[in-house]
C-alpha cells in the first residue's frame, strides 16, 4: 500500500509539474526560513553566557532637561569600589571605557609599524575575573601586574608579532584621548571563541598613571557617566533587590 502511495504522488509531480514544482519551492523555502530564524535566535540567545548569570552591569537614570527619564548604561567613576565594600551581595566589579571614548580609533605603534586599533577598553584588574576570556599566553593570574600592562587580542599579537608567544614582553606604544604611552605586552588573550557584547582589541588598566589621573578628577556620583560598571552577585542573590540597596546608598 505503501509503494502505492508513492507511486501516485510521483506520477502526480510528473504529470502537474508547474503546480509541483511551486510547492516545492514554497516548502523549501518554508523550512529554510524557518532554520534561518532558528539560528539567529540561538545565536543573539547564547551571547554573554560564557560570562557567568550572576554578571550585571550598571545603569543609571538621567533627567533631562524637559524633565523626561532617559536610562544609560554608563555609571560615575567611584560606585564601583563603594557598593562592592557596602553590599555583600555583591562580590566583584569592574569598570570599563573606550580608550578613545567611543570617537575615534587609537593608533598602536611596534618598533617602525603603526596601525589604526577599534575596540581598546580601560578596564580595572578585576577584568578577567569577570569576563572569562581565554589568556593563550603570559600571565594568567596577573595579567595586569604592574600599571603599565597591556593585554592584546590574539589576532592583533599575531598581527604584530608573528604569533601570541612572541608579544609577551615586548613594548609597544598605543595613542588614546590621552596621549601617547608605552605599555608591556604582559598577556594576549583570544575572545574569537566567545559572543559577547564586548570584543576588546586591547585592555589597559585603570591604575596607569595617566587614566589614573584622569579618573581621579571625577569623585563625584553625579554628572560624570564616564565607564561601565559591572557587577558579578553572589549566586543567591536577588538583583532586584540589591539594586535597591544601591539606590539606598
Amino acid at each position: 500500500m505503501l509503494f502505492n502511495y508513492l507511486k501516485i504522488t510521483f506520477r502526480n509531480l510528473l504529470r502537474y509539474k508547474l503546480f509541483s514544482a511551486i510547492n516545492i519551492l514554497g516548502l523549501s523555502v518554508s523550512l529554510a526560513s524557518c532554520l534561518l530564524l532558528f539560528l539567529y535566535a540561538q545565536q543573539e540567545l547564547s551571547y554573554d553566557q560564557s560570562h557567568g548569570k550572576q554578571l550585571y552591569r550598571l545603569t543609571s537614570t538621567l533627567t533631562l532637561g524637559d524633565g523626561e527619564d532617559m536610562v544609560v548604561g554608563s555609571s560615575s567613576v567611584p560606585i564601583a569600589p563603594r557598593i562592592v565594600e557596602d553590599i555583600p551581595e555583591i562580590v566583584n566589579a569592574t569598570r570599563l571605557t573606550g580608550a578613545d571614548f567611543f570617537q575615534a580609533k587609537d593608533m598602536i605603534t611596534y618598533e617602525d609599524e603603526s596601525f589604526y586599533i577599534e575596540h581598546g577598553y580601560v578596564t580595572d584588574t578585576t577584568f578577567f575575573e569577570l569576563f572569562k576570556y581565554d589568556i593563550i599566553a603570559g600571565n594568567t593570574q596577573n595579567p595586569f601586574i604592574h600599571s603599565n600592562a597591556v593585554t592584546l587580542e590574539k589576532e592583533w599579537a599575531e598581527k604584530l608579532f608573528g604569533d601570541a608567544a612572541n608579544a609577551i614582553g615586548k613594548m609597544v606604544s598605543i595613542s588614546t584621548i590621552l596621549g601617547k604611552s608605552d605599555f608591556e605586552v604582559t598577556a594576549v588573550f583570544d575572545n574569537s571563541s566567545v559572543l559577547s557584547h564586548l570584543s576588546p582589541s586591547y585592555l589597559i588598566s585603570t591604575q596607569n598613571s595617566a587614566w589614573a589621573k584622569f579618573f581621579g578628577r571625577f569623585p563625584t556620583w553625579v554628572g560624570n557617566n564616564l565607564v561601565f560598571t559591572y557587577l558579578e552577585l553572589t549566586p543567591e542573590a536577588d538583583p532586584v533587590a540589591v539594586n535597591d540597596k544601591i539606590h539606598q546608598i
